[in-house]
């Protein structure tokens, strides 16, 4: 759960927490005493008369327990102004429900609505059957005060809640009814807080007797709250201080809380415990089983009781502005990891190809070494004898890779009637082929072109020459001899050489 911080008028608490068996385990716990009147409570007028004097005790505190950053903390009661508003209907932005809530509960605050911090919670409905929410608020510049308290011990407040709130969080296993009641004694003044489903409903805070504000015992009113003694019938079976009373008496309206007898006063609060610095204590009363009892028994989270936070918007939006910043920072710093690791390999790669290319150029000098120390013991005569047999071989070899076959099954296809091809010269080592022939008319000729090239195993077909043959005139000629066709010549490649 991490670190939680009470500023009380007579002390400092700082500890750490965390679930445990549907409890809540405290892991570590440090207490500062501060001088009396040093912090003064109050909804309007200013709290901490001499901050520099509490800075230096926090600051110790802090580093003593080792605790930085975001902590869950919790004021005096007197600094809020707890009020349960009947409400039709809330806007669902947030922000706009804080300002309408602010704008309704204007009439009970002693200080301007603009300056007011608000944070809410919805509440079951009152006798007359209208929603209600219940709204916990306090002054900008009083909340201001202690962050900036905060702040100069190194510290932000992650979570800002009333004392008695927080207390009722951090005991929920002991509430395990409908509606329950906490009685919180602190110095010289208690506060009743009463919960209703698990949700803060209402409180009254009263003045310890014996002190500035107190007052003899009223009467307890008709269908009012009875307090049962501290331990007489009580058992106490949570540490910290907490009792449950079960002698303890709510008025009630069926299952509901008539919360109107409590305006008047709850009865005359405990006396205060000597100043010891011990945990405050806690009465717990509770009426009837209830599904919240159950979970709480049944391994549920032990913070079943909703809270209020009051922290600074500024500093909830640092925080996820912050979380944010940190992401893109690791993101990018995995990113340059990333890509010093390829660099790395790349060069380790670089390196290892380069000495095989440097091997390489090497072996090929000594071969090249190796050739020219042998060609000089070779006759010239034999080393001619040698060429002349490499290029016949290679002639041969070229010849065996041109098919005559297909060029002759070829021009079958694209030879027409009335051509006749005498010659035949292919080149075995470009493809180029030379066609000689006859054709009777020009017609004809025509034809062999376009047959030539709608072949796809031929390409560059050209005609390069052609003339008019002439023969002597025969018996049927009386005038003599005449032109007997055309005779040509055509290139083209022949591309269909290879196997």
């Amino acid at each position: 759960m991490g670190w939680g911080l009470e500023i009380a008028p007579d002390a400092l608490r700082l500890c750490r927490a965390e679930p445990s068996r549907g409890g809540i385990r405290v892991r570590r716990a440090l207490e500062a005493p501060l001088p009396a009147g040093l912090i003064q409570p109050s909804p309007r007028d200013r709290n901490l008369l001499d901050p520099a004097a509490l800075a230096a005790p926090l600051a110790a505190l802090a580093k003593g327990a080792g605790c930085r950053g975001s902590v869950r903390v919790a004021l005096p009661d007197p600094v809020f102004i707890l009020r349960s508003i009947p409400t039709d209907e809330l806007p669902a932005d947030r922000t706009e429900a804080r300002q309408f809530l602010r704008w309704q509960a204007r009439d009970h605050l002693p200080f301007p609505a603009e300056e007011a911090r608000l944070d809410y919670l919805s509440v079951p409905p009152g006798p007359d059957g209208r929603a209600r929410t219940a709204c916990l608020v306090a002054r900008e510049r009083v909340l201001a005060e202690y962050e900036q308290l905060l702040s100069g011990a190194s510290l932000r407040a992650a979570v800002v809640d009333a004392r008695s709130v927080a207390l009722t969080q951090a005991a929920s296993a002991l509430f395990t009814t409908r509606t329950s009641g906490l009685l919180c004694g602190c110095g010289v003044r208690t506060t009743l807080l009463i919960v209703e489903d698990g949700r803060p409903r209402v409180w009254r805070i009263l003045a310890t007797e014996g002190h500035p504000g107190g007052s003899e015992r009223p009467p307890v009113p008709p269908g009012g709250l009875r307090l049962a003694p501290l331990f007489p019938g009580g058992r106490r079976d949570r540490p910290g201080g907490a009792t449950v009373c079960p002698r303890a008496r709510l008025p009630h309206a069926g299952d509901r809380v008539r919360l109107d007898g409590l305006a008047g006063g709850a009865g005359r609060a405990p006396r205060p415990s000597p100043p010891d610095h011990r945990p405050p204590v806690v009465r717990v009363l509770r009426r009837g089983p209830d599904a919240l009892g159950r979970a709480a028994g049944g391994g549920h989270s032990p913070m079943l009781i909703q809270g209020f936070n009051l922290a600074s918007a500024d500093y909830q939006k640092r925080r996820r502005a912050a979380r944010l910043t940190g992401a893109i920072v690791l993101g990018l710093a995995l990113l340059l990891v990333a890509q010093l690791a390829v660099w790395v390999g790349l060069r380790r790669e670089g390196t290892a190809v380069g000495g095989r290319l440097l091997a390489m150029e090497q072996e090929i000098r000594q071969h090249q070494e190796a050739v020219r120390t042998i060609q000089t013991g070779i006759p010239a005569e034999a080393v001619k004898q040698y060429e002349a047999r490499v290029a016949a071989y290679n002639q041969i070899l070229e010849a065996s890779a041109f098919s005559w076959i297909g060029l002759l099954v070829e021009l079958e296809r694209s030879v027409p009637a009335g051509v006749v091809l005498h010659e035949i010269h292919p080149d075995l080592t470009t493809g180029r082929v030379a066609l000689h022939g006859a054709a009777r008319t020009f017609d004809d000729l025509s034809r062999l072109l376009r047959g030539l090239e709608e072949r796809t195993v031929f390409r560059d077909v050209f005609l390069r020459e052609q003339r008019a043959r002439t023969s002597p005139a025969g018996p049927e000629r009386q005038s003599g001899g005449g032109p007997d066709g055309l005779e040509f010549t055509v290139s083209l490649v022949y591309q269909g050489r290879a196997r």
